[in-house]
């Protein structure tokens, strides 16, 4: 049972480390009964993220074609040479600073409500977002912000994860991905199987990614599968203007979950890409709004653990930001 619960808890972190498409991952839910419910999507990677276990991305062999069509000049592909992920507007959007609005819902459409000691508030939460491009390669660096808990779910649990006090201080959490397409990608697209148990052994993984660029230059669509059963479904629009908008319904294909094809659990993201400067100014006022202890700005991990060698506060939070553009 614990290596099963094992398991469950590392689905966050192969979500998490995905590409910008994917709904971060924020933590797992794992009910009093040991039947797994599925990770937290919060979410991404696009995220899906992280930690220290950066995504191997192979490309998928059925997406390769001799031709794309995503831009307006069709160019001749070669296998042989990897096409950069800036060709694609889908990628040249994913550059930059951006700030989310973000809310997390469960299988009954309410907030969520985490059971893995993570108690803080999902319905609306801001999230902090990096991204950059280089060659075929992707990155991205993820801040999330999360408010005090209500008083009304104080009253009846008031743990907290670190020193705050429940209902008055919120906290945050950080996210890490990394991908590179191994080989040529003639569409943008990237995909691949990953698996912590395994290495990252795409032959013994039992998790596969995909990232495929869909729409009129406009869309990304990035799917999970757990054993060739689909475990998440996420479609990112990017709308003009600096808009993004991401959505990912979640599923849980594990032995011994009865109804599989029912979701359990949903998140809604809306994101604005900002300068620089904008992007830290609301980055450092919305700590001060939640209240989060200096001590917990940005030094626990999207699983919910404390990271003892992370000074926490402001310049933690900028200096994991800015890896992105260390690409």
């Amino acid at each position: 049972m614990k290596a099963y619960q094992s398991l469950c808890t590392t689905i966050g972190i192969i979500l998490h480390s995905s590409t910008t498409s994917a709904i971060g991952v924020d933590d797992n839910n794992i009910p009093a009964n040991n039947s797994p419910q599925g990770a937290e999507l919060a979410e991404p990677p696009i995220s899906t993220t992280i930690e220290s276990l950066p995504a191997v991305v192979a490309v998928n062999p059925s997406r390769q074609t001799t031709q794309t069509t995503q831009t307006q000049t069709t160019r001749e592909c070669k296998l042989d040479e990897p096409t950069p992920l800036s060709t694609f507007p889908q990628w040249q959007e994913e550059v930059g600073y951006w700030i989310g609005d973000l809310s997390f819902f469960g299988a009954d459409g309410m907030p969520f409500q985490s059971t893995n000691k993570w108690n803080y508030r999902y319905d609306n939460y801001k999230g902090f977002i990096t991204g950059n491009i280089k060659d075929v390669s992707y990155r991205q660096r993820n801040v999330f912000l999360y408010p005090p808990q209500t008083s009304q779910a104080c009253a009846s649990d008031d743990s907290t994860s670190g020193n705050g006090i429940c209902g008055i201080n919120g906290n945050s959490k950080i996210f890490f991905a990394d991908q590179s397409a191994d080989g040529a990608s003639c569409d943008g697209s990237i995909g691949g199987s990953t698996d912590p148990f395994a290495n990252n052994n795409k032959d013994k993984a039992m998790f596969d990614k995909t990232t495929t660029l869909v729409g009129r230059g406009n869309a990304v669509l990035y799917q999970v599968y757990y054993q060739g059963k689909l475990f998440q479904n996420q479609i990112t629009t990017l709308s003009g203007k600096g808009r993004r908008t991401r959505s990912a319904h979640q599923f849980a294909p594990f032995p011994g979950v009865p109804n599989p094809e029912v979701p359990t659990a949903c998140s809604f993201y809306r994101e604005r890409r900002v300068s620089r400067e904008e992007f830290y100014d609301a980055l450092e006022s919305t700590l001060g709004e939640y209240r989060v202890l200096d001590e917990d700005a940005c030094s626990w991990s999207g699983e919910g653990k404390f990271l003892p060698e992370v000074v926490g506060g402001l310049d933690a939070c900028r200096a994991h930001l800015e890896e992105s553009f260390e690409l």
